[in-house]
């Protein structure tokens, strides 16, 4: 059996992302995978299992994938440059229930996912800004204007507030 459910997670919510899928998981819903904000669970036995988020550039996805499944992670897919990955917590053996092995390790890929996403979201927003600077003056040009503003600075200074240790 199948079920659909739409969640919305920004780029800064990939643990709540993560806390997520483990829950679903403990209640007899297996992830089979993402496409934009639905996720597509499969009826499985309720299991404690751990799922994991890892951020990648192109260049570096068939060895990451690679490295995770040699320590036992099952792959699940790739969306938007981010890698899903389970495991049993029975298999974890007392190992940290992580992909990363380290706190470095997590502040890489916070640092990747900065580089890969924040920056150009603002990029964009500036290129909307200026595209937008000549239209000022009728209401539904501003009223976009407004709108993508306000949702990009929530986004980006949100990531920065959450990490700005890391950055």
């Amino acid at each position: 059996m199948l079920t659909h459910q739409r969640k919305y997670f920004d780029i800064s919510d990939w643990k709540k992302e993560q806390d997520y899928l483990q829950d679903m998981h403990k209640h007899g819903w297996k992830l089979k995978n993402v496409k934009g904000i639905t996720y597509t669970f499969t009826s499985c036995e309720p299991e404690d299992v751990v799922y994991q988020l890892d951020y990648h550039d192109q260049a570096n996805t068939d060895d990451s994938i690679q490295m995770f499944q040699d320590c036992g992670w099952e792959y699940i897919q790739d969306l938007n440059g981010f890698a899903y990955f389970r495991k049993p917590k029975r298999e974890m053996h007392g190992q940290n229930e992580e992909i990363f092995c380290d706190e470095d390790s997590r502040n890489d890929m916070i640092k990747r996912v900065y580089q890969g996403r924040v920056i150009p979201l603002i990029v964009i927003f500036i290129a909307l800004f200026l595209c937008f600077m000549n239209a000022l003056d009728r209401p539904f040009a501003l009223g976009i204007l407004a709108l993508f503003t306000l949702i990009y600075i929530y986004i980006i200074f949100k990531f920065i507030i959450r990490y700005r240790k890391v950055l």
